[in-house]
Parts: C-alpha cells; structure tokens; sequence
C-alpha cells in the first residue's frame, strides 16, 4: 500500500502489506494485514512470501473441511 495514511485505521501504520486467502472454490477464508511503523517496511519479497502463506492457509482449510456432498 504505498499510502496507508488514506485508510482509516492505526495511525502509527507507515507501510501495509496484506492479502485475502481464498480455497479451491474462490471462497475468501481469511485475511492476512500487517503493518509495521517503518515507512517502506516491505517489498515485493515480503509480498510474495505472504502470498505463499495465504496458499497454504488456504489448501489447509480445503484439507480441514469435511468433504462436500
């Protein structure tokens, strides 16, 4: 986010970087916000390492749900 300072929230936020998991259907099953007091906290690197885990959290929550009939 290069602005967090336009969303309402912590103002002690300089930098954001978040992303919303989703399972196999599309379904959103989480949402994942970090912010940090350091301006320019995350980059790319930070960003795709966080999409990896979204991946995996939402595999995890295919893999918990009881099978659909």
């Amino acid at each position: 986010m290069p602005n967090v300072h336009e969303l309402p929230g912590d103002s002690a936020s300089n930098a954001e970087v978040g992303i919303a998991p989703h399972d196999t259907h599309g379904q959103v099953v989480a949402v994942l916000d970090l912010d940090s007091p350091i301006e320019g906290c995350f980059d790319e690197e930070d960003a795709r390492g966080l999409g990896l885990a979204g991946h995996a959290i939402g595999r995890a929550v295919d893999l918990t749900r009881p099978a659909l009939a």
